[in-house]
């Protein structure tokens, strides 16, 4: 994903109801997957996990039409609440990817900004296997997750 996957790491939050919301051990407990569950429960656990985010979304639709954008305001204070104590790890996962990549992509314009090709002559066809097993539940489906292969260059 563009923004290395944080959807998947939890900075998407679910529109549970407004009494999960606020309680942070419900709306752990109702956003989880357990990961050591066959395959036929995982999904079951997932169309619950789905159906009771619709249910919030349309009691968020009738708060919006009845109370105005305040009542938007107010899912998003109740959603950055939810969301703050995973902050410092996706600190470090934009650390370790989109930064990095913002940075080479900086170094490339500066490249091609001097007239110079920068990394271009790295560049290569890459074939690589999805990570074995079955397609893990997301927040908007299923996902596949593929295995990086080290090619060998040096993007220093």
């Amino acid at each position: 994903m563009q923004n290395a996957g944080l959807p998947e790491a939890g900075d998407a939050v679910f529109t549970f109801p407004h009494e999960v919301l606020v309680d942070r051990e419900a709306y752990d407990e109702a956003a989880r997957l357990d990961p050591d569950a066959p395959e036929k429960e995982l999904a079951g656990q997932a169309r619950v996990r789905r159906d009771l985010a619709m249910r919030g979304y349309l009691e968020l639709v009738v708060s919006v039409e009845e109370n105005g954008q305040e009542a938007l305001r107010e899912f998003h204070r109740i959603a950055a609440r939810v969301v703050r104590p995973r902050v410092e790890a996706w600190r470090r996962i934009w650390c370790e990817g989109v930064e990095r990549e913002l940075e080479l992509t900086r170094g490339q314009l500066a490249a091609l900004e001097r007239g110079e090709p920068g990394i271009m002559h790295d560049a290569a066809l890459v074939r690589t296997d999805p990570h074995p097993g079955p397609k893990r539940f997301g927040m908007c489906g299923r996902l596949r997750t593929w295995q990086a292969r080290d090619i060998g260059l040096d993007r220093s």
